[in-house]
């Protein structure tokens, strides 16, 4: 009896220390969640894009995109333990980073011809595979790569050793793009984004890479989603930071989602995350302070003079043909642009745009009487609007015709108005949309390569443009509106284009540098010696070509605030009560 008594009581007190151990487990607090901001490194600055940073699985570093005063975009790591980031050398105009899944390793995009990778500790990069536009990348444990290497076409898996890539996803016919892959952990199932988003949401799919398995999982993300690794997905809607259960065995979702309350940046690309994730519960995003610019005249001399107009948050700027107005676009946020005129006399800000979303590529036309603009409102697809300063009802145009699309310019008639559309199969193009007559919008350049920024000679027999047809991104001129008669203007890269106000001279450049070649007079094409136009400040954020020859810009008001990262770490503890 003793002894079994004494068995007994061993057995109760096991019993009952068990209950009380689990009772603690029970009732111990979640662990607290910590935010820290990481900053840009002393003399850089930067990239504001929300998808240009990543926080590395074992959460213990952050690469982010940044420029010195070298000049181009580059890697910079920071390891969280530190208070120091350091460049990567190797790492020239680098775009979109991704980690391997042991954080041994950064993916990255260089250039946009190139799938790079490299080891964290630094070293050379090494090229993986080509690319000519990309929208994100992935990487599994077991060594393959799944990268999205156009903007508008499928996902394509390729060895992290190098190779050649292979689209594993494919099209419908309601679809222009499948964007963003994220590996789930078993390394055989992956998410993406479908474009075009419909009623201002992304579709968000979970699919296998040996293409047997497809499934919706979300129609509701206001961009791309992030896996945490705990069992929730993590995404913005309408700025705020959201999670929700899910299955990455199943590929569903459960509940509702929970809204964390931290608001992001927001990114430019569509259907990209704009935060990242690592497996111990710490997520990271971009933040910015308020900034705000002005504008200011400046003749080729170097002497400015302000508008006076109030401050506000303006980061692009174009200009009248008469050059008494202008049109600022400002951004409360990324994917959410507001389009006003102001007058440059006065500086009278009034309300252009009133779609709330998306609003861009404002461009005048000839007789200054009209703005035509690209307008993505929440909820609905991209439409070229046409209004009026100053009063009277405008128009919308191609709300139905469900692709991407960006407004150039006008015929000198100020008739019809030149737009660039997306194609799935022949990428962007450039088309003419006519505003009286039928009105039925006719292709001007379809060819395979990207072709953008067109602007038509105010005569109306030429078309300058850019496109990608060589390799490299260069300005071309062509007859218009039948093409043939084409001429190379650029051989070492360009951005964009216009004519003089008389069409005796083409302009051409980038944000550093402006150019301009006089057109030499004869039946076919041709421009004499390039010289240099003007230098635009290095701190203008935003330059617009005056027909007089002056600049109009957009200067900071006061210094602006620096970009940085948010780490937030144990953030599954906001869920707690919710």
């Amino acid at each position: 009896r003793v002894r079994w008594a004494g068995v007994l009581a061993l057995l109760v007190a096991a019993v009952a220390s068990t209950y009380v151990i689990t009772v603690r487990i029970r009732q111990a607090p979640p662990a607290p969640v910590t935010r820290f901001e990481v900053a840009q490194a002393p003399g850089t600055r930067m990239n504001f894009d929300g998808v240009m940073s990543a926080i590395s699985p074992d959460g213990r570093m952050l690469v982010y995109v940044a420029a010195d005063s070298s000049g181009p975009d580059r890697l910079w790591l920071r390891p969280l333990a530190s208070t120091q980031a350091r460049v990567l050398p190797g790492t020239e105009d680098a775009e979109q980073p991704f980690w391997s899944p042991d954080s041994r390793y950064i993916g990255f995009f260089s250039r946009g011809t190139s799938l790079m990778k490299m080891p964290a500790t630094g070293g050379t990069p090494e090229v993986v595979a080509t690319i000519k536009n990309p929208r994100g990348g992935t990487w599994s444990g077991a060594g393959v790569i799944l990268y999205a290497p156009l903007s508008d076409g499928p996902i394509y898996r390729v060895s992290a050793n190098g190779g050649d890539g292979v689209a594993i996803t494919t099209l419908d016919s309601t679809e222009t793009a499948h964007r963003y892959p994220q590996f789930l952990p078993d390394g055989k199932h992956f998410l993406y984004s479908s474009l075009p988003p419909h009623e201002g949401r992304y579709r968000i799919y979970y699919a296998s890479l040996d293409g047997k398995e497809k499934k919706l999982v979300l129609d509701t993300a206001g961009a791309g989603v992030v896996y945490a690794g705990n069992g929730y997905l993590l995404y913005d809607r309408d700025g705020v930071l959201m999670a929700q259960r899910f299955d990455a065995k199943s590929g569903r979702v459960s509940g509702e989602p929970v809204s964390l309350g931290d608001r992001l940046l927001g990114t430019g690309y569509s259907g990209a995350p704009d935060l990242s994730a690592a497996d111990n519960g710490t997520l990271a995003y971009l933040t910015n302070g308020d900034f705000a610019t002005h504008l200011v005249w400046m003749d080729r001399n170097g002497t400015t003079t302000s508008i006076p107009m109030a401050p506000g948050g303006y980061y692009e700027v174009r200009v009248a043909p008469d050059e008494r107005e202008a049109v600022l676009i400002s951004g409360p946020r990324i994917g959410v642009d507001e389009l006003w005129t102001v007058s440059l006399d006065r500086g009278v800000v009034t309300r252009l745009s009133y779609d709330t979303g998306e609003n861009a590529n404002p461009c005048w036309s000839p007789d200054g009487t009209r703005v035509a603009y690209v307008s993505a409102p929440s909820g609905g697809y991209e439409k070229i609007v046409v209004a009026r300063p100053g009063g009277g009802a405008s128009e919308s145009y191609l709300a139905d015709d469900d692709v991407f699309k960006r407004a150039y310019g006008w015929t000198p008639d100020s008739r019809a108005v030149i737009y660039g559309r997306q194609d799935p199969k022949t990428r962007w193009d450039i088309w003419m949309l006519p505003l009286d007559g039928d009105r039925k919008p006719r292709p001007v350049l379809v060819t395979p390569y990207f072709e953008d920024n067109a602007a038509v000679s105010p005569d109306g027999h030429w078309m300058a443009y850019r496109s990608d047809e060589s390799g490299s991104n260069d300005i071309y001129v062509q007859s218009f509106p039948d093409g043939g008669n084409k001429y190379k203007v650029t051989t070492q890269g360009g951005n964009g284009c216009r004519w003089s106000r008389d069409g005796h001279q083409l302009y051409f450049g980038n944000t550093s540098e402006i150019w301009v070649a006089d057109v030499l007079p004869g039946p076919s094409f041709h421009l004499g010696p390039k010289r240099v136009f003007v230098r635009p400040p290095s701190h203008a954020i935003d330059v617009t070509l005056a027909d007089s020859g002056r600049l109009l810009m957009l200067m900071p008001a006061r210094a602006l605030p620096p970009t940085t990262v948010t780490v937030v770490q144990n953030w599954p503890s906001l869920l707690t009560g919710k």
